[in-house]
């Protein structure tokens, strides 16, 4: 394992072969090489981080396509009103209304006892993507109704 320059930085003695390696034989205490295993495993981890931001505009993007398709049925709804004139007004909410978050709900596998396949990024990104989501569908869906 070659020493990382972070570990360097932090003041840590590390005793290093030749070629730059740690020389894990040499190190002294168990909490040295603890700590050169935390800066290591810091260092590798902030460069995944770079990567969640293009990945989960992405993700938004494939949930906004997939809960948009749960709006099809939205333009029956003039048309369904328009045939109720003399009817009284609907007292319950349209049957598709429930599908429109189903995607973000299945991403994160809420109410599911396995989880989604982002379950580990729900606590950080379940609120901005759901609500990303939901302002997408709610311009769809006037957009759809008034043309």
């Amino acid at each position: 394992m070659m020493l990382p320059e972070s570990v360097e930085s932090e003041g840590l003695d590390v005793p290093a072969n030749a070629d730059g390696a740690i020389s894990f034989r040499k190190l002294r205490t168990t909490s040295t090489l603890i700590r050169v295993f935390s800066v290591a495993l810091r260092q590798a981890l902030a460069s995944l981080t770079t990567m969640v931001a293009p990945i989960a505009g992405q993700i938004v993007t494939i949930l906004c396509r997939r809960a948009s398709d749960a709006l099809l049925p939205v333009r029956s709804i003039p048309s369904q009103f328009r045939a109720m004139q003399n009817k009284k007004m609907p007292t319950e909410r349209s049957y598709f209304v429930p599908l429109i978050m189903r995607p973000v709900s299945s991403y994160f596998g809420i109410k599911t006892a396995e989880g989604g396949m982002g379950a580990p990024l729900k606590d950080a990104y379940v609120k901005q993507f759901a609500s990303e989501v939901f302002q997408v569908a709610s311009q769809r869906s006037v957009f759809i109704v008034h043309g």
